[in-house]
């Protein structure tokens, strides 16, 4: 499992990386959290990932998409007016980095349902420990 976070503030993306870890580590045993602060239009960097937060950037999604991509894209953004016209990428999620906790909590109960779905994935939770078999 590797995960992308795509922002310009790199104090942001060092913090949401941190619930983004702390989520994924209660379903997965192997994951990566990386992060990019610049160089967006770099696409090689887009390759090989499983889950895409990113910072709203409309021409990269539609470029993404054109690729076929197959992975939950979320965007996270300050500026709340863009959730209507994000629907036109149709994104997984869209995070507020003003309610940013509240969204979060909102968005992993979706990812974890998800991923149940998708990747049919069994977890037991044993005193603690959790154990997924996919």
């Amino acid at each position: 499992m590797r995960c992308l976070v795509v922002d310009d503030d790199r104090e942001f993306s060092y913090k949401l990386s941190i619930y983004i870890d702390n989520f994924l580590k209660g379903i997965f045993k192997s994951y990566q959290v990386a992060e990019i602060n610049e160089k967006f239009d770099d696409f090689s960097q887009y390759q090989d990932i499983d889950l895409l937060f990113i910072d709203i950037d409309f021409n990269i999604i539609k470029r993404l998409q054109r690729n076929n991509v197959n992975y939950p894209i979320i965007y996270v953004s300050s500026r709340q007016e863009l959730v209507f016209s994000s629907l036109t990428t149709q994104p997984f999620y869209f995070v507020r980095k003003q309610n940013l906790e509240d969204d979060l909590k909102e968005l992993f109960k979706l990812l974890n349902i998800y991923y149940k779905k998708t990747i049919k994935m069994i977890t037991f939770d044993y005193y603690g420990r959790k154990t997924s078999i996919f």
